[in-house]
Parts: C-alpha cells; sequence; structure tokens
C-alpha cells in the first residue's frame, strides 16, 4: 500500500487570523505547519515558538524552502494577488484568505497561472458549514424554491471601531497592506 505524503505548509502574515490556522492545521490529519514568515519577524518568531515551527525572515526565504508544499495566505487584503502570484511561481499550492484579490483583472490573472501550473488556489470560506448554510443548501436540494436561476447572499457584521483599530490596515484603500 502507497503511504501518502503528508502536505508541509507555512503561513505569511502572522496577524490575528495565523493563530486559527496554525490550530486548523495542526488538527487535520495529512498536513503539518512547517513553519512562518511576517512583515514583523517578532510576530513571526512569537508564532514560531509557540507552534514549534521555523520563522523565515522573509516570504522569499519561505518560498525557497524546497520541502514546503503549500502556503496560507494571512495578509492584508491588498498584499494577496502578488502574494498568491509569487507562490504560484515558487511551485506552491496556496490557501488565501478572503478575498482572493481586490480586483477582477487580479482574480484572472491568478486563475490562469493556477491553470498555467496545475496548482490549486483555494478561499477561505469560514461559514460554507455553518449550521444555516447546510439549512439553506438541504432546502435547495430539496426543490422547495422551485427552479433556481439566480441567487443573491448578504451577510450583515457587525464590526466595531475597535476591530478597524485592532489593524492598521483594514477599513482602508484596496492596496494598503504592509509590503513583505
Amino acid at each position: 500500500m502507497e503511504q501518502k505524503k503528508e502536505l508541509k505548509i507555512g503561513i505569511v502574515g502572522c496577524g490575528m487570523i495565523s493563530r486559527y490556522h496554525a490550530l486548523a492545521i495542526q488538527e487535520t490529519e495529512g498536513i503539518s505547519l512547517t513553519g512562518c514568515c511576517s512583515h514583523s519577524y517578532d510576530s513571526a518568531c512569537a508564532l514560531a515558538k509557540e507552534f514549534s515551527i521555523t520563522a523565515w525572515e522573509s516570504y522569499e526565504d519561505m518560498l525557497a524552502d524546497g520541502s514546503l508544499d503549500a502556503v496560507a495566505i494571512c495578509t492584508p487584503s491588498g498584499d494577496h494577488a502578488r502574494q498568491i502570484l509569487m507562490a504560484l511561481d515558487a511551485g506552491k499550492h496556496v490557501v488565501v484568505e478572503k478575498p482572493m484579490c481586490l480586483t477582477l483583472e487580479e482574480a484572472d490573472e491568478v486563475v490562469r497561472k493556477a491553470d498555467e501550473t496545475g496548482l490549486v488556489v483555494c478561499t477561505i470560506s469560514q461559514s460554507r458549514f455553518s449550521d444555516a448554510a447546510r439549512v439553506i443548501k438541504s432546502a435547495i436540494d430539496a426543490g422547495h424554491f422551485g427552479r433556481m436561476v439566480s441567487a443573491s447572499l448578504m451577510m450583515r457584521y457587525f464590526r466595531s471601531q475597535e476591530y478597524y483599530d485592532q489593524a492598521g490596515w483594514r477599513g482602508t484603500s484596496p492596496g494598503m497592506g504592509a509590503a513583505f
């Protein structure tokens, strides 16, 4: 019987959401968290210490690690497209926090590059398996809404000023993320 290879993943961006990714990776069979990097090397070192992983000094250093199979991008939204393309160019699969990109042109470029390289890019959608989503999906499957030809969804989330004050990039114009 052929043994499956364990997928080795690194996290870029060591802010608040990175810890959730690290915990999820730890709990998932068949993958292991190898290391992390961040705009702030101190925050990368703190996450690395907590999870007993490597802290790379730069994203380029992380991508150059030949043992790494994938990256989880947990950086400000304006950095996502560029960092996805860098990962794909380095031969790495990508898990990215939403939004994947800020423009349709960026998204088209990412899709083209993923198709060209045969690598996977997926965007976090943490509510996809929530109880409410499952109920709606069951109702759709049962035909309770008739023949659906179009749908629209608006999810309203309250974010306090404190939430926006926690990180300088939140609520800013596209492309205002911290450069790596």
